[in-house]
């Protein structure tokens, strides 16, 4: 890895790559850059796959870390709510 490479930080593991891009999607609309990594290459099944219910990680940089889980905590509660 190259010194100067930028440093990210996993802030949520989505389970598929629509949830992967309504998070990540829902971050950038709150001001918080993000990007999704670390994706699992589907067509290999259980040979890559990371763990049950895991396809990627959507990241963020070290200094948005608590702005992002602000909105994921938001994200979360909204979704509790239509549930109920």
């Amino acid at each position: 890895m190259e010194a100067d490479a930028v440093q990210t930080v996993a802030v949520y593991a989505a389970p598929d790559s629509i949830t992967a891009e309504l998070v990540c999607g829902a971050l950038r609309d709150a001001g918080v850059p993000a990007v999704i990594g670390e994706q699992v290459a589907g067509a290999y099944g259980g040979a890559l796959a990371t763990g049950e219910g895991y396809w990627g990680e959507i990241r963020v940089m070290p200094e948005d870390v608590e702005r992002a889980r602000s909105v994921l905590e938001a994200l979360e509660a909204g979704a509790a709510e239509q549930d109920s």
